[in-house]
């Protein structure tokens, strides 16, 4: 049996290594048959968890067996770990399955339609359109794409195109990690820069459709299975409007998938550990994955450590011998992974970044404290209604969460109030945080309420059940999209116009801003060379002239401290494009370097620039026509 099952794994394994496509179907049938869990659903979770959370690791090693290493080391542990089970136990790897688990594919359905036209752009240019809906893509690809070809990650990147280094050394790169090794998973070798913003594009999806299977599993497997199925129905659409509605259509648009998986760890470490006396070794990996994740978004890192805390705690008294060195190891391997991306993120004027302002999806302060107060008395009464609550710390760790994340939301308010007078960026992302937190956490405690009742009364009357339910449900189906103090609508009206809108700028034909950008980078010939040249896009169908540079240094690998400097003259300068003189007077500025280079799109800015700029001065400036390029065409 041994040496059949060994035969077996090799030829999988074998497989994968020759055939991209075998590697993706195997590693979508790992995430089932690797046995962390009876539950399917809890097994999910489990199996996920480890995936954003312990795989982007495996980036530091060594391509020693070509541009897949990380891929396949991936595939190759959890197949060994799969066939040592199976000779234990045949048993071990076939999950238990409840009729629940059928919300995991609802739910796994639901994300791949809302985000579909990213699932496959059909080139470069209809990638590039859908990217450019949302400001921060930009830099999320470039820090992808670096990580992509080079095949390791920061603090073992090569010198960047310049002396002044790489735009985003300080920026923790755990996120990116783990959509270079989902890459390599689903979608093999790295190919040319242009190609690979189609590869980042799908991999936006594919961690999509991650983040709502692992909410949906995680909320599911924490609820008692004989719950009445309209309780667990609406428990369902709590999680789907948040990952799906608001805020995670919004995230998806504005390339802030990062911030929703960090948002996401604290709930699912809870929900991961709530209720069971003892984590095995995988669990705890699993939770500890999930402080890194969230260590990488530094202000939702506390709701983690409050979560994960103390049932690591626990499990550190209960260990002996092995055991606990490798829970010692586990946590400071964390503890130093996490430091060091506290570290990327403070080393040079944290208070500043604190208070730092920029566009944001926000919901009102009013409706965010009435919603986390609300959350509070739900985590309480559930608490309070659960078998054996509040007899040890642990059992009151969803309070905790809850607390902290008000506490968070209170200090760092009166913080920017007292710094600048006013909320900005970050208050607004950290109280987004907390209400999905918060939500999260008291749909499973309703839950709770309902399952305890059920047990001392009996179910309830059906028709009262389903339309308690279906009430429920509604609500949550408008969900935070209708408290946005900008174009409120449901949550559920934001997944279907998200959708629409990726669609829509897939098959666009009047996309020219992106082809002048595509263009441009792939007659580079040096990142170096783009290093020293400034895009500066100012006519009317061009993206915002600092958008459009920063898509530039993107697409050429060449985002540098030096290259991103003009950044903020760019952005002024796209609010009034028409203002020639302005951006004549920043192209002279530009060229008193003798070593820059500008690149200009408008005829009439060039023209005044033939007047006023030497000859010398001019021989460093190029005309670009908006004219879109073959990789943007439909």
């Amino acid at each position: 049996m041994a040496v059949l099952l060994a035969a077996v794994t090799g030829i999988v394994l074998l497989g994968c290594a020759l055939s991209e496509a075998v590697t993706a179907v195997w590693a979508v049938a790992l995430i089932v048959l690797v046995p962390t869990a009876r539950r399917l659903d809890r097994r999910i979770a489990v199996n996920l968890s480890l995936l954003v959370g312990c795989s982007p690791v495996l980036i530091w090693l060594p391509p020693v067996i070509g541009e897949r290493t990380a891929a396949l080391t991936l595939v190759a542990l959890a197949s060994a770990i799969s066939a040592l089970s199976i000779l234990r136990s045949g048993r071990a790897v076939v999950p238990a399955v409840h009729r629940s688990d059928c919300t995991i594919v609802v739910a796994a359905l639901l994300a791949m339609a809302a985000a579909s036209p990213l699932r496959s752009p059909a080139n470069p240019g209809s990638a590039m359109r859908m990217l450019t809906a949302g400001w921060d893509h930009a830099s999320h690809f470039s820090m992808f794409v670096e990580q992509r070809l080079l095949l390791t990650a920061p603090p073992f990147l090569p010198e960047a195109a310049d002396r002044s280094g790489f735009f985003f050394d300080q920026y923790p790169q755990w996120f990116h990690s783990l959509l270079v090794v989902m890459s390599q998973l689903f979608v093999g070798a790295s190919a040319d820069v242009p190609n690979e913003l189609v590869t980042y594009a799908r991999m936006q999806w594919a961690l999509y459709v991650v983040l709502a299977v692992l909410t949906t599993a995680a909320l599911m497997q924490s609820i008692p299975q004989q719950t009445f199925t309209p309780v667990r129905i609406s428990v369902l659409v709590v999680g789907l409007s948040l990952v799906l509605g608001v805020p995670g259509a919004l995230n998806l648009m504005q390339g802030h998938l990062s911030f929703l998986l960090a948002t996401l760890s604290a709930p699912v470490i809870h929900l991961l550990v709530r209720g069971r006396p003892s984590l095995a070794a995988h669990e705890l990996a699993a939770i500890l994955g999930l402080v890194v994740v969230a260590a990488s978004w530094m202000l939702v890192l506390p709701l983690a450590c409050v979560a994960a805390g103390p049932h690591v705690w626990s499990a550190w008294r209960a260990a002996r011998g092995l055991r606990k060195v490798g829970l010692a190891c586990g946590v400071a391997a964390t503890a130093v992974v996490s430091s060091l991306m506290i570290w990327q993120s403070v080393k040079e004027s944290p208070t500043e970044h604190v208070v730092m302002d920029g566009p944001v999806a926000a919901v009102g302060v009013a409706a965010t404290v009435v919603v986390l107060l609300g959350a509070l008395v739900v985590v309480v009464g559930g608490h309070v209604a659960g078998a054996g609550a509040w007899r040890s710390a642990t059992d009151r760790v969803g309070l905790m969460i809850v607390l902290t994340a008000l506490a968070e939301v209170v200090c760092l308010g009166a913080f920017q109030v007292y710094a600048t007078g006013e909320l900005s960026y970050y208050f607004w992302k950290v109280s987004m945080a907390a209400l999905v937190v918060g939500l999260l956490l008291s749909a499973v405690a309703a839950a709770e309420l309902v399952a305890a009742r059920q047990a001392v009364l009996g179910p309830p009357r059906t028709i009262v059940g389903v339309l308690g339910a279906a009430i429920v449900a509604v609500v949550a189906s408008a969900g935070l999209g209708v408290g946005l103090q900008h174009y409120p609508a449901s949550s559920l009206s934001w997944a279907a116009a998200t959708r629409e809108q990726l669609q829509q700028r897939a098959l666009s034909t009047s996309g020219s801003g992106a082809g002048v950008v595509l263009r441009l980078s792939g007659e580079v010939t040096s990142p170096s060379m783009a290093a020293r040249t400034t895009l500066v896009a100012t006519a009317e169908s061009d993206l915002s002239p600092a958008y459009a540079n920063q898509w530039f240094h993107a697409l050429t690998r060449s985002r540098t401290v030096r290259a991103g400097e003009i950044d903020d003259d760019l952005y002024v300068l796209g609010l009034d494009r028409s203002n020639t003189a302005a951006a004549a007077e920043l192209i002279e500025r530009l060229l008193s370097d003798p070593d820059q280079r500008v690149v200009v799109t408008d005829p009439a800015l060039s023209q005044r620039l033939l007047r006023e700029l030497t000859p010398t001065q001019m021989g460093r400036v190029t005309l670009v026509n908006g004219a879109p390029s073959s990789e943007e065409t439909p």
